[in-house]
């Protein structure tokens, strides 16, 4: 099991231990002689390691933290995704203390001392690789429960910082820590009959690898310039390869609900009653806001320049147009195309007017969607728990089944949503919608990331559900970066 340790024990090494150091270091010495990346080299020389004996971690991280500001931790094992990534973005890097065995020296199945310090500790002290490293390591926290999205960034981290190579003086010299560190995969560089790509962020994305196997490909880069530049569109990219293609976004096979049009009931109505008569009570549940920052007399003011919008686009006079608004309209609303433009400038969302619905509020909204979506006995709809009461009130005063997933600070959760669909899905009904907040859900305040969103997206194509979401509060978004969809 995984452990980030005190200090590191030196009554756990032996005598052949500290034999097995220093004959990895003479053969490391010998075979990659003018064969290394000279960033590579460079930072072997700063860090001047012991050849004879096994490394004491601490002092090789008080070196490094003098040179780049990086630090060394020692573990046992492999950490989780999650505390590996911790660590690097907080610039500091695990160590294995385990050395390997004699019988391993070509090749160890377990990560190792030699491959941890030999391999990655040089390019920890090149500011640009370390740049890189760092902001790499935050996007990667981000997208930290996605596990497709953590597989797609594993591999640039695999094919740059393990098995990267670098052009210099007409060669490809690795850069890479298990390039470096390993006898046949130096040998197998060598080959020219293994393809040597240039650096490509959308080709490593779509690159598998075996990393118990010599590699079948290589990436190239010509600097650690490149590395860098990639982080720009690196997100952006990684976005485009989890995104279900826009023609699958269909409802498949969905009647609608039998049981529409025959009734509804008030349930924020009773709610607002209550606030009323209660005005000094904090509401939970109504979702109402400090009164003290008001500023009708300012919205107001306002219709006067949504009449002259309208003038100006129907070329009406401007009487005709307040008759118009006046009088009994459109149900669907008339003030779509603003909605419509305001989805595509703020949300990124493109979507015609005449396919919005503008309600009296996010009550109405979702009494059209589940009686128009949902049938009363076969459908169940899931959402977090505790939440906004609007979705789950109205199922239960009209008798649509409902159930609740658990969520923490990054919203729902995503397994506990996953186990709960097929358990719905294989009891004889289906999990139909899925009601989230993902902007500072009420009541918890969590904002889900966007990684967890794009996973919560794979679900619904997955297991056939549709997702309501929530998202009133996207627009006041302070603690993160605002989410375009």
């Amino acid at each position: 099991m995984e452990k980030i340790l005190d200090f590191q024990d030196f009554n756990l090494y032996s005598v052949d231990d500290h034999r097995t150091w220093a004959t990895l270091c003479n053969r490391h010495r010998q075979l990659h002689a003018g064969k290394l990346a000279k960033e590579y080299l460079s930072g072997l020389d700063k860090l001047q390691l012991d050849h004879e004996s096994i490394v004491d971690i601490a002092e090789v991280s008080n070196k490094l933290k003098s040179i780049s500001g990086w630090t060394l931790v020692p573990v046992t094992g492999l950490l989780s995704t999650k505390d590996f990534f911790l660590l690097l973005a907080k610039k500091t890097y695990p160590i294995t203390v385990y050395i390997r065995k004699p019988s391993e020296m070509d090749f160890s199945e377990q990560p190792d001392i030699f491959h941890d310090v030999f391999g990655h500790l040089p390019l920890l002290t090149d500011e640009k690789f370390t740049k890189f490293l760092t902001a790499y390591s935050i996007i990667a926290l981000k997208y930290i429960n996605n596990e497709k999205a953590i597989d797609i960034l594993g591999r640039l981290y695999w094919f740059t910082y393990e098995m990267g190579l670098i052009r210099e003086d007409g060669e490809c010299k690795p850069y890479g820590g298990a390039v470096i560190t390993s006898v046949e995969e130096i040998l197998n560089v060598s080959n020219e009959k293994v393809p040597k790509h240039s650096f490509d962020v959308d080709h490593i994305f779509k690159s598998l690898f075996d990393s118990f196997k010599i590699q079948l490909e290589y990436f190239v880069i010509d600097s650690f310039d490149d590395l860098f530049s990639s982080l720009a569109t690196l997100e952006q990219k990684l976005i485009g390869n989890l995104l279900i293609p826009d023609d699958d976004f269909s409802l498949r096979n969905y009647s609608v609900n039998i049981h529409l049009g025959r009734g509804f009931n008030d349930v924020i109505g009773f709610l607002n009653g209550i606030q009323f008569q209660f005005p000094n009570a904090l509401s939970f549940v109504a979702g109402q806001p400090d009164e003290t920052f008001f500023e009708v007399d300012d919205h107001i003011s306002k219709y006067n320049l949504f009449v002259n919008y309208l003038a100006e686009k129907t070329g009406q006079d401007k009487k005709t147009v307040i008759n118009g608004i006046g009088q009994y309209n459109k149900t669907k609303g008339i003030i779509n195309e603003i909605i419509s433009d305001y989805l595509k400038n703020d949300e990124n969302i493109t979507i015609k007017p005449e396919n919005t619905i503008i309600t009296a509020g996010a009550q109405e909204a979702f009494s059209i969607i589940v009686s128009a979506i949902c049938n009363r006995e076969d459908d169940v709809i899931l959402m977090e728990n505790p939440s906004y009461i609007g979705v789950s009130s109205f199922a239960k005063i009209f008798d649509y089944k409902i159930g609740g997933i658990s969520c923490d600070e990054e919203g729902i959760n995503l397994e506990e949503l996953k186990n709960k669909v097929i358990a719905v899905n294989n009891s004889g009904k289906r999990v139909k919608l899925v009601y989230v907040i993902p902007d500072y859900q009420n009541p918890s305040g969590s904002c889900m990331p966007i990684g967890n969103r794009l996973k919560l997206l794979e679900l619904a194509y997955k297991y056939n559900f549709l997702i309501i979401e929530d998202s009133v509060y996207n627009s006041f978004t302070y603690a993160q970066k605002k989410i375009r969809r």
